[in-house]
């Protein structure tokens, strides 16, 4: 391995940001015995190191392992939840509009060098390297954030598709699992063996109180993100597992599981809900009732199901409209 290599390896951001000044950058996605010393960092969980190369731009965040693997793949089977942290947030608008300039002094790896060992710095006459003999962001850094939310969903090979999602469910990581899918990682991607992460989290047991409750950045749980894209069977299986009745809760819109389905005109998953207790008639923020959104979006079957379960025709919503009203605006008649 190289000296960068060894210096991401075990933790010496100093030595890693004064490698990288003196040496060709290129160093940066040399891979030796498989990795990149970007990839040992994520790794070993130096979450420190990684965000500096990525503020660097210099790195290529898609070098994959031999087996395919991604640097998500690594940071979710070792449990570095600090470091996916690092990783998507730099996916914000905001927090790359903040690093676009120079380095703060709290995000430059600064050591003393009395505080290091000969074997890992070059002597330096001054005890402390000022900040303007580390290096600097570029602006290449929001190709490399780019990338890496382009990975968060990438098989690893067309042998086992598995994903880091996949491999989070795999190894039980509960929080792993959780950032992942908050910032996009798809719960219902099959691997070869025709399994959706979820398929692996009930099998691991992730489905727990804890699992169940975990929410994405638009407040949706797995219930609502089930229930939206119209996955009725995986629905009926946690459905099962839902003892504290969190089918009833409610996203950053409002929106139940069941009104999410009843919008989308998945019957199949408004029937396993109705049946597990879901209310029928908890409103989204505009006052729209899952029969008046059913309504609203002409679909029929549903509509003519909740009516038989006795939900309210006679509700208004914020507009004071019923049902009946909404579907004739729409043209649903």
């Amino acid at each position: 391995m190289t000296a960068l290599h060894y210096a991401a390896l075990y933790g010496k951001k100093y030595a890693v940001a004064k490698l990288l000044q003196c040496g060709p950058k290129e160093l940066v996605n040399k891979v030796t015995n498989g990795f990149t010393p970007f990839m040992r960092a994520v790794a070993k969980g130096f979450d420190e190191i990684v965000e500096y190369l990525m503020n660097l731009g210099d790195i290529d965040p898609c070098v994959k392992l031999g087996d395919g693997r991604n640097v998500l793949h690594i940071g979710a089977k070792r449990n570095r939840l600090k470091v996916l942290q690092t990783l998507l947030d730099k996916t914000s608008k905001d927090t790359a509009k903040k690093r676009t300039g120079q380095m703060s002094n709290d995000t430059l790896p600064m050591e003393r060098t009395d505080q290091m060992s000969s074997e890992t710095l070059p002597r330096e006459r001054t005890g402390q390297m000022s900040n303007d003999s580390l290096p600097r962001e570029k602006s290449g850094q929001m190709s490399s954030i780019n990338k890496i939310q382009k990975l968060i969903n990438a098989p690893d090979n067309e042998k086992n598709r598995t994903t880091p999602l996949h491999t989070a469910s795999r190894f039980g990581h509960v929080n792993v699992f959780e950032i992942l899918l908050k910032y996009g990682a798809n719960p219902f991607l099959l691997d070869s063996e025709m399994k959706t992460p979820l398929h692996i989290a009930k099998k691991m047991a992730l489905q727990n109180g804890e699992f169940l409750h975990k929410k994405d950045g638009n407040g949706d749980t797995v219930f609502h993100l089930m229930a939206k894209d119209g996955h009725d069977r995986p629905l009926d299986v946690q459905l099962r597992e839902d003892k504290e009745n969190i089918v009833n809760c409610k996203n950053n819109d409002g929106c139940t599981p069941l009104w999410l389905a009843a919008a989308s005109g998945h019957l199949k998953c408004v029937e396993h809900m109705l049946s597990r207790d879901a209310s029928i008639e908890m409103t989204n923020k505009s006052k729209l009732t899952p029969l008046m959104v059913a309504s609203q979006n002409g679909h029929a079957d549903v509509v003519e199901y909740m009516i038989n379960k006795n939900a309210n025709v006679s509700a208004l919503d914020e507009k004071k409209r019923n049902c009946l009203e909404i579907a004739i605006l729409e043209r649903h008649t």
